[in-house]
């Protein structure tokens, strides 16, 4: 595109895109404090705390009524911590039917006043006659009965179709805060304790739960059966885990603990899950230095299912579409059922084993396993270069959600909306990449072992993160290291943890000084964050170009309102944010900008491919956010046409896209900046299809690219994508071909 069309551009979407930036809609962005602040607390009292569940559940569809309906009763064992009198629970959406306390060690049984169900608060209080005393235990029988949902949550159905005939199926989903739809409980992470769990069924039906099976009993009502299950290890209530239906198990793989069930007709579809998922368990186990303890694992394939998958204690719960694969199968759908595989995987030292002791610590769980869900991949599937897909789907996605106001990645929730609203891209996405910024910091070994002390210190423990600092803390201590003079670690990474957004750090040059500041970033002009970071910078320029040299690091400091760096070579431009390992973007003067672009078109691969994608995503970021006029990113994507790596392409994709859906407000403007990114668009889907067609490379990336590459330039009505689109739709309809 000649330089006076791109001029135009550049003109038209500084007057639409930057006057007017947008974040999002405010429902985008409306947070659960409001709610919080006006509501009671929804935490359990700390007079009693559990021991032990005995629980039962049975599920049952009564033809005449059409009803699903289940029964259950449960007994918890209580430890009382100070006198009360009364036991207060977690319940939801079901009727008591009795209820009962007994002294332990006397069984002596105390009198019950009256149980009163709060259904907003999702509060069960049983009032005794009299107190129960500190330092004892009580068991408390609770006898109930409730429906089978239908919104994917607790305890609930889900129909299927098999050879025709509808089925039906009773499946739990308890996390975050489900446990207590389908029973009473202490329904708090912290709260970690064995389950002694039944599960009663027809005839013509099988279950699963936690752990093996031991026992089966004929019941007293015909047709029907208990399934008595192994005693778990202390786990919290949301990884309960239970199943009863019809599936089938596949074939184990020999010397596997797992199982993969699934509906008859999909039972040949399961083989790739069952290949690949061992292998991804032996690398956990050889990173944590640790044997996974589960008996066993079965993979549930689930027809209705809320979410991609839940990693119960010994029972995963996956949706259909991770767990099925023929011969005509694309690629990226394997890819996306590893990952899948791999973060629920992680989820068995980080969440079940170790457990987050409150929901303002998600990330702990969540954080971890996003991080090994690539990590660990990445040992396995070297070929699918996670290492750079993971700034891109992680750290990149991070940022953009970030930069409008949002809450830090420690945070504070009470009630059960903020508990389920929390499960968002601050706790796992942007903790995954506060991670991944640690390790280039500290170094691999100085990451790796303070964590594998976490795991074997808090083992089926509850934790804070505080906890996990202390650990990390001690052990620098003992090898003597330190990040820098000056910088405590502890306040270095809670600086990034226990606050909102994200610094960005501008980098003025003036001869041979360099002027560092830092502010928080946002696209909103209004946003009043004051946080102030400890920044660890990396830098290179053109005459060393050195993008792994992670161990100079040059400290910014909170509230540190300037910094010098004195550079007497004769370096033409610099990068800042090696391998963009650090959460912040980078800003630089004018000339720095126009002499990074004069060297991606002269030899791009001079810099190192995550720095390209960090400059692409940076500038037209600032650009969005007011800071950088809009000639300079789109002028940098110019470049793109001699780009021959997949990945800054998917960075180019997401903010091109952006400017060009904003554009829609200027006709004229609009038609001018579709043309110029559906000439990019078209340039890559071509070049992408020739290799993959014409040469047939069987490059992972370029192959899993492809689609990705067409559906862009479809999006923007590329004429070579519309009419390959149409072709090929042609041939399905007439069944010349099979398109996967």
């Amino acid at each position: 595109m000649c330089t006076k069309s791109v001029i135009t551009i550049v003109v038209l979407v500084s007057v639409v895109v930057a006057v007017h930036p947008i974040a999002g809609s405010a429902e985008d962005h409306r947070t659960a404090k409001a709610e919080s602040a006006e509501s009671p607390s929804y935490r359990l009292p700390r007079d009693t705390q559990p021991l032990a569940y005995g629980l039962r559940l049975v599920p049952k569809y009564d033809k005449g009524s059409d009803m699903y309906t289940f029964g259950g009763q449960v007994e918890i064992l209580i430890y009382v911590n100070r006198i009360t009198p009364n036991v207060t629970l977690n319940a939801k959406d079901m009727q008591i039917k009795s209820v009962s306390i007994t002294e332990f060690k006397t069984q002596k049984d105390l009198a019950v006043d009256l149980y009163e169900l709060d259904n907003d608060a999702e509060i069960l209080t049983i009032y005794a006659e009299s107190n129960l005393l500190a330092g004892r235990r009580y068991q408390v029988k609770i006898v109930f009965q409730g429906l089978l949902r239908t919104d994917m949550t607790g305890f609930y159905r889900s129909l299927y179709k098999e050879n025709g005939v509808t089925k039906w199926m009773a499946v739990t989903q308890f996390k975050p805060t489900y446990a207590r739809r389908a029973f009473p409980c202490y329904d708090e992470p912290a709260y970690k304790t064995p389950f002694n769990i039944s599960l009663g069924r027809q005839e013509y039906q099988m279950t699963l739960s936690n752990m093996p099976r031991y026992l089966t009993q004929r019941l007293e009502y015909y047709g029907w059966w208990a399934d008595h299950f192994e005693t778990t290890p202390p786990i919290p209530t949301y990884l309960v885990g239970a199943l009863v239906g019809n599936l089938k198990k596949s074939s184990a793989i020999e010397g596997s603990l797992i199982d993969v069930y699934t509906c008859n007709d999909y039972l040949n579809q399961v083989l790739y899950v069952t290949e690949e998922t061992p292998m991804l368990f032996s690398v956990m186990e050889n990173y944590t230095d640790s044997q996974n303890e589960l008996k066993k694992i079965d993979f549930m394939s689930i027809p209705d299912f809320d979410g991609d998958g839940m990693e119960n204690w010994g029972i995963n719960a996956y949706r259909e579409k991770y767990m099925l694969f023929d011969d005509d199968s694309k690629m990226k759908f394997k890819e996306q059922s590893v990952m899948v595989i791999q973060k629920l995987n992680s989820h068995q030292w980080f969440g079940n084993m170790v457990t987050c002791a409150w929901w303002d610590y998600l990330w702990l769980n969540e954080g971890f396993a996003r991080y090994f869900q690539y990590y660990a991949t990445e040992m396995v599937k070297p070929d699918w270069r996670l290492d750079e897909l993971f700034v891109v789907e992680q750290h990149q996605t991070a940022m953009e959600f970030d930069q409008t106001p949002r809450h830090p990645i420690t945070t504070s929730v009470k009630t059960s909306s903020d508990i389920q609203n929390i499960f968002e891209k601050v706790v796992s996405n942007k903790a995954a990449a506060i991670l991944r910024m640690l390790k280039y910091i500290v170094t691999d070994s100085n990451f790796q072992e303070p964590l594998l002390l976490y795991l074997q210190n808090f083992k089926y423990g509850a934790v804070t993160p505080s906890n996990l600092w202390a650990v990390y803390e001690n052990y620098y201590f003992e090898i003597e290291y330190k990040l820098s003079e000056n910088v405590p670690f502890t306040n270095f990474i809670e600086s990034w943890t226990n606050q909102p957004g994200y610094p960005v750090v501008n980098v003025i040059r003036n001869q041979s000084t360099y002027t560092i500041t830092h502010k928080p970033f946002s696209v909103w002009p209004t946003d009043n964050n004051t946080s102030s970071w400890y920044i660890g910078l990396t830098y290179t320029n053109n005459l060393a170009r050195n993008f792994n040299n992670f161990r100079s690091v040059r400290w910014l400091k909170p509230y540190t309102s300037v910094m010098y760096l004195h550079d007497t070579s004769l370096c033409t431009w610099v990068i800042f944010n090696l391998q963009w390992t650090g959460f912040y973007r980078v800003n630089y003067d004018l000339n720095n900008w126009q002499q990074l672009i004069i060297q991606l078109n002269e030899s791009y691969s001079d810099i190192h491919v995550l720095n390209r994608v960090q400059l692409i995503d940076d500038s037209f970021n600032l650009a969005r956010a007011g800071m950088l006029s809009y000639s300079v990113p789109l002028n940098l994507s110019t470049y793109l046409m001699k780009e021959n790596d997949e990945i800054p392409w998917y960075t180019a994709i997401e903010c091109l896209s952006y400017v060009v859906e904003r554009m829609r407000r200027s006709a004229e403007g609009y038609d001018y900046i579709k043309s110029y990114v559906r000439k990019l668009a078209e340039f890559i889907y071509k070049k992408t299809e020739t290799l993959v067609v014409q040469y047939k490379n069987d490059d992972h990336t370029t192959i899993t690219s492809w689609n990705k590459f067409s559906v862009w330039a479809c999006y923007l009505d590329g004429e070579y994508c519309t009419n390959n689109a149409i072709a090929n739709f042609q041939k399905w309809t007439e069944k010349k071909k099979n398109i996967a």
